[in-house]
């Protein structure tokens, strides 16, 4: 399944989706040895701040460039990167009016739908009929927020820069509608994958935000810790590096990952397309293996530490090692690869999406040599999606550093409404 972004919010009587985001910024961070090439990492993390605070441009490019370039001079690098003009090519950009997106996506087909754009994308969603939303999203605060079909895919052209096995093994598309007469903006929130934001109509203001100034981001108390709600008009009153980038028709971003972002949307009619891929750290990330104890009773303080955290991680992905780039084919549409994308019916969907695989055919992702780790735990054999196999994994979780916290706690939480963790939560636990 794909390493998705996530709806980060607040402990006590909230869910607790910000668990797998601490464990997974944890794991990379405390294992810094093995990925710093040198001896003075602390001066290379100061070098990088100091790169990130001069810079106050994004560099431009007025055609496409080659996946080689677009690697190792801006992936790699973690630096944002625009490509202009380059997806007024794709079908999509001409024939994706309202009348084919509600015939291509079928009238009563339901779609997932953010109510305020102040929550977008991680407020809480709702699915209506598509003919639905376009009978209301002229006169209500709504945005559409979902896959796009598989045929759609076919209206869409792999951008040249990432048809590379490292962006396309688990790569996810988004579609992003909105339509409001006014000006509106979105709050400053990140992803936790890589991304490229299209525009196939309207037009943007992006303001972005490296993880190296995140503990300048001013925390509002809201609910979600992904999200950061004030006027960023204060970001230069108060010395917050930031970039920004106006974006028109047929321009591609690079977004790094866990940077911040703030979108204000200029245009009548905005449609937005999303690439989503995981960062190379998740392949790296892999060497941690074995579970450790993690010392102390409870989890770092929020929201200093989680944002102290996204610091960290982006200190140590600056480090890492470069892993080669394998680009074996080229020029092909969407539709032609496999991965967890466009819309399918709920039968198939429950057999892709089906939680954390603890069966005999397949490893446990979590440490086989811990006795006290899931893999060991019965209730979680009979049904990975339990109340009781849910508590016991974030009671695991809280106590050892184990590679599979990152990888199986999105797939479980993601699908964890309030009442059913409050259940959880109340639940005697069964860890020992």
């Amino acid at each position: 399944m794909i390493f998705s972004a996530v709806d980060v919010m607040a402990r006590d009587d909230q869910p607790l989706q910000v668990f797998f985001t601490f464990f997974f910024l944890l794991q990379v961070c405390q294992g810094r040895e093995l990925h710093c090439n040198t001896d003075n990492c602390g001066d290379e993390a100061n070098k990088y701040d100091e790169r990130s605070t001069s810079q106050t441009l994004i560099e431009e490019s007025l055609f496409m460039i080659s996946p080689q370039d677009f690697y190792y001079n801006f992936v790699v690098k973690h630096m944002p990167f625009v490509m202009r003009k380059v997806a007024r090519n794709w079908p999509a950009y001409t024939v994706w009016t309202e009348n084919y997106l509600i015939n291509s996506l079928n009238e009563d087909f339901q779609v997932s739908v953010i109510s305020g754009i102040q929550n977008f994308p991680w407020g809480s969603k709702s699915n209506i009929p598509v003919k639905e939303f376009f009978s209301r999203y002229s006169q209500e605060d709504l945005t559409l927020y979902d896959e796009p079909t598989v045929n759609m895919l076919n209206d869409i052209k792999v951008p040249l820069c990432v048809q590379c096995r490292q962006f396309m093994g688990k790569m996810g598309v988004k579609l992003w509608l909105h339509h409001r007469q006014e000006k509106v903006s979105t709050a400053l929130f990140f992803h936790s994958d890589e991304q490229l934001l299209s525009v196939l109509n309207g037009s943007a203001t992006i303001i972005l935000i490296s993880p190296l100034h995140s503990e300048k981001v001013p925390f509002d108390g809201d609910k979600l810790l992904a999200i950061s709600r004030f006027d960023t008009d204060i970001l230069s009153s108060r010395g917050i590096p930031h970039l920004t980038v106006d974006l028109d028709e047929g321009d591609l971003l690079y977004i790094p990952q866990m940077w911040w972002q703030h979108v204000t949307f200029s245009a009548e009619y905005n449609l937005f397309v999303q690439f989503l891929w995981p960062s190379r750290t998740s392949k790296n990330s892999a060497k941690l293996r074995s579970s450790s104890l993690i010392r102390g009773d409870n989890l770092p303080s929020m929201p200093a530490s989680f944002r102290s955290l996204l610091r960290k991680y982006e200190e140590k992905f600056l480090m890492m090692d470069v892993q080669p780039l394998d680009c074996s084919d080229q020029d092909k549409r969407m539709s032609e690869y496999t991965f967890e994308t466009g819309k399918m019916s709920p039968e198939k969907y429950e057999i892709i999406h089906n939680g954390p695989d603890f069966t005999e055919e397949e490893a446990c992702n979590f440490d086989m040599n811990n006795l006290q780790s899931p893999c060991h735990f019965a209730s979680c054999f009979k049904d990975p999606e339990s109340p009781i196999c849910i508590r016991y994994i974030l009671d695991y979780c809280g106590h050892w550093q184990d590679r599979g916290c990152a990888i199986e706690l999105p797939q479980l939480l993601n699908k964890v409404d309030k009442n059913l963790m409050t259940q959880i939560m109340s639940l005697k636990s069964s860890y020992k």
